[in-house]
């Protein structure tokens, strides 16, 4: 994994936060203890800029849209998801219609202020526009058109806690992501389906 991988290379890392498993994109390693401990309060007080990409089924309605819900670790169903209890912990995300793809495909910016599992996939499922290839939240046909979960850390951004160097990472989508979304344009073009941007 990264963590071990920035270990080999500078003699040790510490993992700031984590992906969702499939999810590609940027990511924070620490090199040292101090680091890792501050960045991470950077991300308690919202104080790192995260954005995501993801491809969706459906297009929304609106172009910006936003969630804020509890989320709990058993919805009912033995999923995460909205809901009550003594373990719910708010979760607040924003999006924005990037792309209207032919086959009823959007492609979409999610913008985090806090950072809770899987919030990004629950709060699009949620919003009735489950995330390509995510089989847990309900997209459950798409695994031909996405082999896994089309989420994609795109935008990580914040001020170094230790030198106060501003920092700013915009990834491009990954490449089978992009692939997917290609795919979507071109069978669009043979069916004569109009898109947007």
């Amino acid at each position: 994994d990264l963590v071990s991988y920035v270990g080999k290379l500078f003699g040790q890392g510490f993992a700031v936060h984590r992906l969702d498993e499939q999810t590609s994109g940027v990511m924070m390693v620490a090199l040292n203890e101090r680091t890792q401990f501050e960045i991470k309060r950077l991300l308690e007080h919202h104080d790192v800029e995260r954005r995501y990409l993801a491809l969706v089924r459906g297009f929304p309605s609106e172009e910006r849209w936003s969630m804020e819900t509890d989320l709990v670790r058993d919805r009912g169903d033995g999923k995460r998801g909205s809901g009550q209890g003594d373990d719910a912990k708010r979760a607040f995300t924003e999006f924005k219609l990037v792309e209207k793809l032919p086959g009823g495909t959007s492609l979409i910016e999610a913008t985090l202020e806090t950072g809770r599992t899987h919030q990004v996939r629950i709060h699009l499922a949620e919003s009735g526009h489950p995330v390509l290839g995510d089989k847990l939240y309900g997209d459950m046909g798409s695994s031909r058109r996405c082999p896994r979960v089309a989420l994609h850390a795109a935008i990580l951004g914040l001020e170094h806690p230790m030198t106060g160097e501003e920092l700013y990472f915009n990834i491009p989508l990954a490449d089978d992501l992009e692939r997917v979304r290609r795919a979507q344009i071109t069978k669009g073009e043979s069916s004569g389906a109009p898109r947007s941007r």
